[in-house]
């Protein structure tokens, strides 16, 4: 660190000692009806983390929240050897993220936004990435309504924030020569997750001191046996090598305590536990899946991995290994971090057990990244689920929309190079009813035109599959995209002749740019990546190409690309929409 660096945050904690913006209490406010979950109450609460394994502390960056140093982790592309029995001339995805060094840096803090905001100072501290020309913090679209930059330092490459607003998801970017200027991303990112106090959770933690809790000690180890007998698992600051844990029975709540690094994957998806209904997985703790292969496979407890009929490494949805994997009906998940993805990294599944009429469930500030490889989907969302201040930063579909009422609100979104964001396909079906609204689109890393990109997406496969079905009543409203995007809308029905879609509206849709065909060539050979490049793929595109099924009343409303309003001139080519209708369907600018 540099003298001017040290001088200029010692000058900084020392304005915030004397300076007092904000009113920083050890009390909770008297006024709030709520209980406190957490045996601290304060303003703002870090997080110390012991014995991480080595790597998972990130020296890049560093931030203080209100004088307090906040202890920051990382997550980098995992080696091709945690690959296992790959199909000779295929790869896990993750190989460009390999050549070019990329890494994700996080650091958490918990505060209690009715007591006033927070500032908050951030360094970048490797000397060898160059200059920093900026610094930019996403989403734009928030800038003065979940935080303020209130001073940047290039020389000294530090930016000082006052964060308005809890549960905010930022990313503070750095533009120096670790900085792809053609892709708008940072190849180290920085993100800060200032959640809400803990206390202002829907769901406190389990009481220790009762005698159906198990308190989990990091220097213990984990005891299955007592895990057995209880009905609270109380996971402990501190690094629990877990492993593949099959939640017993017994058990309705399983909390992670901030500073909690668990690696292995929570498993209630079970005979001993389908059926049940209640169940709670939340604190501000973190769940790695470092220690599984890619598309390691349940039936072994994550020792092999799910391979076809000829041997090779093949996706398995029921059976691969997923950090969070839930079965239960009105479940609940809040406040944790998922890093280091196996397969996929989030599924819930009460339909298999329950009537989709009534499923019901809400997942909240839940943090997912290190989603570096095929496969490592985010979100499988189930029937009438709540979702709600979340990030993703996935690399494959981020959210899989396939069952009916979904709601996801007030989420920030970093698409890698693979994937769907909001994912309606890969086979024929019919959904009613979904609100996505308030998504910050931060980046999106599509190198390419595959058919699975794009913010409202339904894949298609060459094939025979003649399921019919209707995907109708869905809302796209206020989402903002940054960066090059290549592809927004991608809704067709050419290999699955019986999908039909109805009634869909976009609107308040911000795409920040469209890159030209050669743009994404350049791209592609500059930083390599997985996308597939032809003159003839599509950019945006509705077509209606059966007979047998119907695409109407898709509304666009207020939607911009590069700041230019969508119409009905203007479609085909500003905004590089493909449009193919038959008689008496409609798709409509407003």
């Amino acid at each position: 660190m540099s003298i001017q660096t040290l001088l200029s945050k010692l000058l900084f904690v020392a304005l915030l000692l004397t300076g007092c913006k904000t009113n920083i209490t050890t009390n909770a406010d008297s006024s709030n009806t709520q209980q406190p979950s957490a045996l601290q109450v304060e303003h703002v609460v870090t997080y110390a983390y012991q014995d991480l394994p080595d790597g998972v502390h990130s020296s890049k960056f560093s931030i203080d929240v209100e004088g307090q140093s906040v202890v920051l982790l990382q997550t980098t592309p995992p080696p091709a050897e945690m690959a296992i029995n790959i199909k000779p001339g295929s790869q896990d995805g993750a190989k460009s993220y390999r050549q070019t060094q990329r890494s994700f840096s996080w650091g958490q803090f918990s505060f209690d936004p009715t007591k006033g905001p927070v500032n908050v100072q951030v360094s970048k501290l490797d000397e060898n990435s160059g200059d920093v020309r900026d610094i930019i913090i996403r989403p734009k679209q928030l800038s003065g309504i979940a935080y303020k930059v209130v001073n940047k330092d290039l020389a000294n490459r530090t930016v000082q924030l006052q964060i308005l607003q809890s549960n905010r998801k930022l990313s503070v970017e750095f533009v120096d020569d670790r900085y792809a200027v053609e892709k708008d991303l940072p190849l180290d990112a920085l993100l800060i997750f200032a959640d809400q106090a803990e206390y202002m959770d829907y769901s406190a933690p389990p009481a220790k001191e009762a005698s159906d809790t198990y308190v989990v000690k990091a220097n213990e180890g984990f005891d299955p046996q007592k895990a057995e007998q209880a009905t609270a698992v109380y996971f402990e600051a501190g690094t629990h090598n877990l492993g593949l844990w099959w939640v017993p029975t017994k058990v309705k709540h399983v909390y992670l305590a901030g500073g909690a690094y668990v690696i292995g994957s929570i498993n209630s998806d079970h005979a001993g536990k389908n059926g049940q209904t209640g169940y709670t997985l939340s604190g501000r703790g973190v769940i790695s899946g470092e220690k599984f292969a890619w598309r390691a496979d349940t039936r072994t407890q994550g020792q092999t991995v799910c391979v076809d009929k000829n041997g090779y490494s093949t996706g398995c949805p029921s059976d691969g290994v997923k950090p969070v994997d839930i079965d239960q009906n009105d479940f609940l998940v809040e406040g944790i971090t998922l890093v280091n993805i196996p397969f996929y990294a989030f599924s819930v599944r009460p339909e298999s057990s329950f009537p989709r009429s009534e499923v019901k469930g809400t997942v909240r500030n839940v943090k997912l990244m290190g989603m570096w490889r095929y496969n490592n989907d985010g979100f499988d969302l189930p029937a009438n689920i709540k979702l709600s201040d979340c990030f993703v930063a996935a690399m494959d579909d981020a959210f899989k929309v396939y069952h009916n009422n979904s709601s996801v609100k007030d989420c920030v979104v970093w698409q890698m190079d693979n994937g769907g964001i909001f994912q309606f396909g890969w086979y024929p079906k019919s959904v009613d009813t979904a609100l996505i609204e308030n998504i910050h689109v931060i980046h999106t890393e599509w190198t390419g035109l595959n058919k699975n990109r794009g913010l409202a997406n339904l894949t298609e496969r060459p094939s025979t599959d003649t399921r019919s079905g209707t995907i109708k009543n869905i809302h796209f409203k206020n989402i903002y995209m940054e960066g090059p995007v290549s592809r927004v809308f991608y809704l067709r029905n050419e290999f699955y002749p019986n999908q039909s879609y109805a009634n869909w509206t976009f609107e308040n849709i911000h795409v920040e740019s469209i890159p030209s065909y050669q743009e994404l060539v350049n791209i592609k050979q500059k930083f390599g990546g997985n996308g597939q490049l032809s003159p003839d793929l599509l950019f945006n595109a509705v077509e209606s190409l059966s007979n047998t099924a119907s695409i109407k009343d898709i509304i666009f409303k207020n939607v911009y690309i590069a700041g230019e309003k969508m119409t009905q001139a203007n479609a085909t080519t500003t905004g590089r929409f493909t449009l193919t209708l038959q008689e008496g369907e409609t798709v409509t600018f407003e």
